[in-house]
């Protein structure tokens, strides 16, 4: 998965291409249908240039949810399957569909599904390694005490202390009135969903 700087890169270069192929797709569709050659592989060079930008929009959309980890939690499994769905299929459609198609222009379209195409399966050979080596990640609950003010501070792996107790698969973190919770369990990669809870709310 992207991030940083490559993640914002990815998004500009993304949203500029999009908005590039949406303005080619509607250019063609204002054209005479003397200009246009009202054929039918000139029909099928602007449905494939659609769906090729329909693949470019899923993929600027799957990018822009992972520039929070607050939107990739509550996005879920299904909403990534539906984006990836909306980037695979039509990438493949418009790659077929331009390359039946007429005009130099369908050019673009080719061009466009082809580097969706590769980037989806760079994607997903990144995403499998990345997985070879699973780490689960546990939300966490912070009860902090009512009115309490200032900073909150949780040291891991601290061997004289408790382990923080789990409550239906989450970690609670029990913050005292000193806004500080030592604990022997050890701090996790990764993300995950954080609840904060003032007055000590079970």
């Amino acid at each position: 998965m992207l991030n940083g700087g490559w993640l914002y890169f990815y998004v500009v270069v993304l949203g500029l291409w999009l908005g590039f192929l949406s303005r080619t797709c509607w250019r063609l569709l204002r054209k005479t249908p003397a200009d246009r050659k009202q054929s039918i592989r000139g029909r099928l060079t602007i449905i494939g240039m659609a769906l090729s930008a329909l693949a470019v929009g899923s993929l600027l959309l799957l990018h822009l949810s992972w520039i929070s980890a607050g939107v990739s939690q509550y996005l879920g499994v299904v909403a990534v399957r539906i984006l990836s769905l909306f980037f695979f299929w039509p990438a493949l459609g418009g790659l077929v569909l331009c390359s039946a198609g007429s005009g130099r222009i369908r050019f673009l379209g080719i061009g466009t599904s082809l580097i969706m195409g590769l980037y989806w399966l760079g994607l997903v050979m990144q995403s499998a390694i990345s997985m070879g080596a699973v780490t689960i990640r546990h939300p966490i609950r912070f009860l902090i005490p009512d009115g309490y003010v200032g900073w909150v501070e949780v040291r891991y792996g601290q061997t004289n202390a408790n382990a923080l107790p789990i409550n239906n698969g989450t970690f609670v973190c029990r913050i005292a009135d000193s806004g500080l919770l030592e604990t022997s369990s050890p701090l996790e990669a990764g993300w995950a969903l954080k609840h904060i809870f003032f007055g000590q709310v079970a």
